[in-house]
């Protein structure tokens, strides 16, 4: 009987040990990870084109229209199918923030520059036809 005690007195000290040890191993692993993926990601900023924004400029484009009304603060230009972003004929308004060009009146055909920007598309230039 005290054969039995020994044992199971045995046992429990070595399952506690390796419940100890699992523990252990699930709380440490995770920390390891994260210091190895930051040490792999301060290696990436030596690497060629690493230091470059994530963003790139937004791209400008030309089309032609009429324009319908000039605001203060938008112009809405009803313009020409545009194939390079697949748009049809429509009439659109962009935000004159930032531009600096001439105001023209409605029913002027124009030729314009424009981007997208968060809150929509941007004029960026504009000349008579």
């Amino acid at each position: 009987m005290k054969l039995l005690s020994v044992r199971s007195a045995a046992l429990r000290g070595t399952l506690l040990v390796t419940a100890l040890s699992t523990a252990t191993l699930l709380l440490t692993a995770p920390t390891a990870a994260l210091a190895e993926s930051t040490h792999d990601r301060q290696g990436m900023q030596d690497m060629p084109g690493m230091n470059t924004p994530a963003t790139q400029p937004a791209e400008v484009i030309t089309a032609t229209g009429v324009v319908k009304n000039w605001g203060a603060e938008k112009v809405s230009i009803a313009h020409q199918a545009i194939p390079q972003l697949n748009w049809p004929p429509m009439t659109m308004q962009f935000s004159l923030q930032g531009y600096q060009g001439q105001a023209f009146a409605p029913g002027q055909r124009i030729t314009f520059a424009f981007k997208q920007v968060t809150t929509g598309y941007q004029l960026v230039s504009a000349s008579t036809n």
